[in-house]
C-alpha cells in the first residue's frame, strides 16, 4: 500500500502537501515563504539539516508564530557604543532537552550579523548578541518562532503560572490514571479467571475513556511539540515519550475491536509519572533560582517623586528620570541608584552585598536600587534608573547562567545523536520482537515502548546547567557575583593566587599616620592646596582640617606632586625632589618613615622643605585570615605597583612572596610566566588598574571598594564587599559543585548504561520504564539543590 507522501507531492521544505498536487520540477514549495527558506538554508550550508536526525529545518512561513517586537523592547541592551553591537536577553519556553537548545543555538548562528547565542535549559534564558545595523531583533525572534519555539519577553520560571499549569495536568493525569488501574487490575484478574467477554468489553471501553483526557490533556504538551519536531525532522525527549504513549494508546484501540489484550494503563501512566518528573524539575528550578528571584524582589513597585511645586506624585520607577528629585520615607525600598541631597537614614544593603551591618546614608551619600531605607527620611537625585547596580548584578548572574561550560558543549553534542539512535534502537527492538522471535504485536509495541521511555535523556540535559544555576544564585546571595560560569570549573584547577594589594588587601583609603613640622603654616597651607586635588592622597591631608584658605594657579605634575598659590606664597606637595631646594640633603626621618612602609609626602613653602606626612593604607582585618587559609592549599604572591618597602612591609606581615614597583604590564608578564611554568593562576585585584592581568589569568576575581563595582568588565567574578574570606568560599563552591555535576552526569550516564539494555532486552515493562525515567530526573534535581555557596 502506498502512504499519502507516494501518492501526493510534498513541499521539499515544510514537507506539507502540495496543494492540489501542484508538485512539479520546477514547483517544489507550497508557497513562495517555505521557497525562500529553502534557498536561504541552501545558501548557508545547511542542506543537510533535512536528513539528519537532529537537523534544523524552517517552518513554513504561514505557520510562523506572531511575535510582537514592541513586547521585548526591555530586553536589548547596548554593549560599548563604540562597537555598535547590541544583546538582547529573552525566554524560550518550550525548550525541553539539550537537542531542542542546539536546534536553535545552530540556525540563529547561521543568520547575518548574529556573533553569538546562548540558550540555558535549566532557566530558559536565551541571549543573542548581534549586530542591528546587519540584522533586527525583529528577525532573529521571527526566525526562533518559525522552529517552533516562540519566545517570551518574560521568565514563566519567576511566577507560578507555569507551575499551575503543570500541576492541573498532572492532576487530570492522576486522578483518571488511578481510576484506569482499577480497571486495569480487573482486566488482568480476568485475563486468568476467563472474565466473560461481554463484561471484558465493557471494562475496556470504560478504559479507553479514561485513558483518553490523559492523553488529550495531560499528554497534549508532549503530542503538540513531538508533532512540530517531527515536521522539522527534529528528535527530542518529547518525540520519545509521545511515541511510547500514543502507540500504546491506538493499539489498544485496535485491540478492543480485535479482541487483544488493551494497554490503555500503560499509555495514562507514563504521561502522569513523566508529568510528575517535570513538574518536581520546574519547581526544584524555582529553588534553584531562589536568590535571583529574591533580588528580582527587591525592585521597589513605586517611586515618591518631588515635583517642581513641592508635591510628591506616586509613579512606575521605571518612568524616573536621571536627576529629578526622590523622597524614600523610613521603611521603603529605593527605587533607584542616586544620591542623597537632604537627610540623614541608615540604610540595610544586605540583599546587594551580603553585609549584614546598616550603613549610614547622609548628604552625598550614594544609594542603591533595592536596598531599604531603615530610619530617617532621605531626599535623593536619580543617578541611574534602568542601569542600576540591581540591574547589574541581576544581568551578570543571567549571563553566567547562560553562558556554557565546557561540560554542557560536550552533553550538546552527545545528546543530539542519542535521541535519534534510541528511536532507531527501538524501532530494531520492535521488528526483531515481531518478525524473529515471538511474532506477538503486542509484546514488540510493548518492548519498544519500554526502550523509548527509558531512555529519555532529561537527566543528562539537566545535570550541568542546574548544578550551575544553584552555585551561581547561592554565591550573589553572599556578595560573590559570578559573571562567568567557567570560573567554577577553573577554580578547581588553580595552584597559584596572585593578589594585588591597593584596594585589594587593603581598605583603598590612605590614612594620615601622622605629620611633623616646624613651621605653623604647614597643615593649613597644605591642607588648603591638596582639597583642590582629587587624589587618594590629597583627599586624606585635605580632611586633617575644616577650614581651607583659596588656592590659586593649582597645577598637578604627574608623578611629582601639586603646586600652587595659597596667603600669597608658592607651595609644593610631593615627592622630596620636587618641593625642596637643590641641594639640601634629604631628612634621614623620611627614610625611616618609608622603609617603615608609610608613603611620604613632603610640603616646601617658598622654594624650602617645611616638613612631612606619612601616610599608610592599612590592610583589612579579614586578610590576615584569608591568606593564612589560603596559602595552605596554594602558592600566593603580592604583585604591586606600589614602593618596594611599602610592599615588602605588607607581605611581610601575611608571610608570603611579594614583587613591588610593577606596571599593569609587568604584572601580565609575570602571570604568563607562572601559565610557562605549567601553574594555572588566579588573579585577585581591583579590577581596573590591574585589568590586563585579570583578562589573562586562569580565572580572576575583582574584589569591590564599593558596590558599583559590579559594572567591572575584566573579572569572572566580583566580591561586592571587600572581604577576601569570601575566596575561600568561592573554592568549596567550585569543589563542591564540580563534585555534585560528576555525580549527576555519572548517574545519568549509569542509569543509561544499565536501564538500555535491559529494555533492549525487553525485561522492563513500559510503566516501570516512565518510573525509572521519572526518578532518574528527579536524582539529579535534588542532588544539584545542593551545590550552594559555604559562608
Amino acid at each position: 500500500m502506498k502512504t499519502a507522501s507516494e501518492t501526493k507531492p510534498v513541499c521539499k521544505h515544510c514537507g506539507s502537501p502540495l496543494p492540489h498536487g501542484s508538485g512539479s520540477a520546477d514547483n517544489d514549495f507550497c508557497c513562495g515563504g517555505c521557497e525562500a527558506a529553502w534557498h536561504t538554508i541552501h545558501k548557508l550550508g545547511l542542506d543537510d539539516f533535512y536528513t539528519r536526525k537532529a537537523g534544523i529545518v524552517t517552518a513554513k512561513v504561514g505557520e510562523q508564530s506572531s511575535v510582537l517586537l514592541e513586547h521585548f523592547a526591555d530586553c536589548v541592551t547596548a554593549n560599548k557604543p563604540s562597537d555598535g553591537i547590541d544583546t538582547a536577553a529573552f525566554y524560550i519556553t518550550s525548550v525541553r532537552c539539550a537537542a531542542c537548545v542546539w536546534l536553535v543555538e545552530n540556525l540563529i548562528r547561521k543568520m547575518p550579523g548574529v556573533q553569538d547565542i546562548r540558550v540555558n535549559y535549566a532557566t530558559f534564558r536565551t541571549t543573542v548578541t548581534y549586530d542591528p545595523s546587519i540584522v533586527s531583533l525583529n528577525a532573529i525572534l521571527k526566525q526562533i518562532a518559525s522552529i517552533g519555539h516562540p519566545p517570551a519577553p518574560t521568565n514563566p520560571i519567576t511566577s507560578d503560572t507555569e507551575r499551575k499549569k503543570l500541576a492541573l495536568r498532572l492532576g487530570v493525569g492522576a486522578f483518571f490514571s488511578v481510576q484506569l488501574m482499577l480497571y486495569s487490575f480487573a482486566l488482568y484478574a480476568g485475563y486468568f479467571a476467563d472474565m466473560p467477554p461481554a463484561t471484558k468489553r465493557i471494562m475496556q471501553f470504560i478504559s479507553w475513556a479514561l485513558a483518553t483526557p490523559v492523553l488529550l490533556y495531560t499528554g497534549a504538551p508532549f503530542i503538540i511539540n513531538s508533532i512540530r519536531a517531527l515536521r522539522r525532522l527534529h528528535m527530542s525527549m518529547d518525540v520519545l515519550v509521545a511515541l511510547g504513549a500514543v502507540s500504546a494508546y491506538l493499539y489498544s484501540v485496535s485491540a478492543i475491536f480485535l479482541g487483544y489484550e488493551t494497554y490503555f494503563d500503560t499509555c495514562a501512566m507514563i504521561l502522569t509519572l513523566i508529568s510528575l518528573g517535570r513538574y518536581i524539575e520546574l519547581t526544584s528550578k524555582q529553588k534553584a533560582r531562589g536568590n535571583m528571584l529574591s533580588l528580582l524582589a527587591l525592585s521597589p513597585p513605586i517611586a515618591r517623586v518631588i515635583q517642581n511645586d513641592g508635591s510628591i506624585a506616586t509613579m512606575s520607577p521605571a518612568k524616573v528620570q536621571e536627576g529629578w528629585r526622590l523622597q524614600v520615607l523610613a521603611g521603603d525600598k529605593i527605587p533607584v541608584d542616586g544620591l542623597v541631597l537632604s537627610g540623614s537614614s541608615e540604610v540595610d544593603e544586605s540583599m546587594l552585598t551580603g553585609e549584614p551591618i546598616p550603613k549610614g546614608k547622609h548628604t552625598g551619600s550614594k544609594v542603591y536600587a533595592g536596598t531599604v531605607n531603615l530610619s530617617g527620611v532621605l531626599e535623593l537625585t536619580a543617578e541611574a534608573v534602568q542601569q542600576t547596580v540591581l540591574a547589574q548584578i541581576i544581568a551578570s548572574i543571567e549571563a553566567a547562567d547562560a553562558s556554557k561550560t565546557r561540560l554542557m558543549q560536550l552533553v550538546d553534542k552527545f545528546v543530539a545523536v542519542f535521541v535519534p539512535a534510541v528511536i532507531a534502537i527501538a524501532a530494531g527492538c520492535f521488528v526483531a520482537r515481531y518478525f524473529i522471535i515471538d511474532n506477538s504485536a503486542a509484546k514488540a509495541l510493548m518492548h519498544s515502548v519500554a526502550v523509548l521511555v527509558v531512555a529519555c535523556p532529561c537527566a543528562l540535559g539537566l545535570a550541568v546547567p542546574l548544578a550551575v544555576t544553584t552555585a551561581v544564585g547561592s554565591a550573589a546571595a553572599q556578595g560573590a557575583v559570578i559573571k562567568n560560569a567557567d570560573l567554577l570549573a577553573n577554580l578547581k584547577q588553580v595552584a597559584m593566587i596572585c593578589l594585588d594589594k591597593t584596594g585589594t588587601l587593603t581598605i583603598g583609603k590612605p590614612k594620615v599616620l601622622r605629620y611633623k613640622s616646624n613651621d605653623a603654616r604647614f597643615l593649613v597651607y597644605s591642607a588648603s592646596l591638596e582639597a583642590c586635588s582629587r587624589h587618594t592622597l590629597a583627599v586624606s591631608i585635605a580632611s586633617c582640617i575644616q577650614a581651607h584658605l583659596p588656592a590659586t594657579a593649582v597645577q598637578e605634575e604627574a608623578g611629582l606632586g601639586i603646586s600652587g598659590i595659597v596667603d600669597g606664597h608658592r607651595v609644593r606637595i610631593g615627592r622630596y625632589g620636587y618641593v625642596a631646594a637643590k641641594g639640601i640633603p634629604k631628612p634621614e626621618i623620611l627614610n625611616e618613615e618609608a622603609a617603615n612602609g608609610c608613603t611620604i609626602v613632603c610640603v616646601g613653602i617658598d622654594g624650602n622643605y617645611v616638613g612631612y606626612y606619612a601616610l599608610s593604607d592599612p590592610l583589612r582585618d579579614d586578610v590576615f585570615t584569608a591568606v593564612k587559609r589560603l596559602r595552605q592549599h596554594y602558592g600566593v604572591a603580592l604583585l604591586s605597583g606600589d614602593s618596594d618597602p611599602m610592599v615588602s612591609a605588607a607581605a611581610s606581615h601575611l608571610g608570603i612572596g611579594y614583587r613591588a614597583e610593577l606596571t599593569p604590564f609587568d604584572k601580565l608578564d609575570i602571570l604568563k610566566s607562572y601559565q610557562a611554568e605549567g601553574h594555572s593562576v588566579l588573579m585577585v585585584g581591583d579590577g581596573i588598574n590591574d585589568a590586563p592581568a585579570l583578562k589573562q589569568a586562569n580565572a580572576s576575581i575583582a574584589v569591590g571598594r564599593n558596590i558599583a563595582d559590579i559594572a567591572v568588565d575584566s573579572a569572572d567574578a566580583v566580591l561586592m564587599r571587600p572581604d577576601l574570606t569570601l575566596l575561600e568560599s568561592l573554592f568549596k563552591l567550585a569543589k563542591r559543585s564540580d563534585r555534585i555535576i560528576k555525580e549527576n552526569l555519572c548517574w545519568a550516564f549509569i542509569y543509561n548504561i544499565i536501564a538500555l539494555p535491559l529494555a533492549v532486552a525487553g525485561l522492563i515493562h513500559p510503566i516501570a520504564s516512565a518510573i525509572c525515567m521519572s526518578l532518574s530526573s528527579v536524582i539529579v534535581v535534588l542532588n544539584s539543590t545542593r551545590a550552594k555557596m559555604i559562608n
